[in-house]
């Protein structure tokens, strides 16, 4: 194998487990990870995976870091994990309650934004934080710095600070 193509192995590698390292960070009160059909109780420096859901009771939270990038879930809250890299693949579903999102930002335009789904919206994003919250009655996303792409049923805006 040549050296060039050995490097660019090694860097695309190094590329793709750098952006999908997501762990938690921080827990309060009751905390679940549900990976499957088996859930228990989250622990600090547990990296999480493809698929897995983090679920808060009254009184906790959870805050998962990757990097540069957080999201801190709030009480009586579910997030699922569609998938932990940026791009097309980059998602996480936030079926109910609240979350503080901040995702870093992009090292080059070839890297594409997270997505996070709140019910039918779908936020997308570029190195900016913003706050969702899912309930019965309503999904919201705000801007606290950046930008953030939204789109709902065909219609698209963008919210900025």
């Amino acid at each position: 194998m040549s050296k060039k193509i050995w490097l660019g192995l090694c860097l695309s590698l190094i590329s793709v487990s750098a952006s999908a390292d997501w762990s938690v960070q921080r827990l309060r009160g009751d905390a679940k990870l549900a990976r499957g059909k088996v859930a228990g109780d989250a622990k600090t420096g547990e990296k999480i995976q493809r698929g897995d859901r983090l679920i808060t009771a009254e009184g906790g939270a959870i805050a998962l870091i990757d990097g540069e990038s957080e999201i801190h879930l709030a009480a009586k809250s579910e997030l699922r994990v569609k998938a932990l890299a940026g791009g097309e693949d980059g998602r996480f579903d936030l079926f109910s309650g609240e979350a503080r999102v901040r995702f870093k930002k992009p090292d080059g335009p070839e890297d594409f934004p997270y997505t996070v789904g709140v019910g039918s919206v779908i936020a997308s994003v570029r190195g900016t934080e913003f706050f969702v919250s899912h309930s019965k009655t309503e999904q919201r996303v705000a801007t606290l710095e950046g930008l953030v792409r939204v789109t709902s049923a065909g219609s698209a805006s963008e919210l900025w600070d």
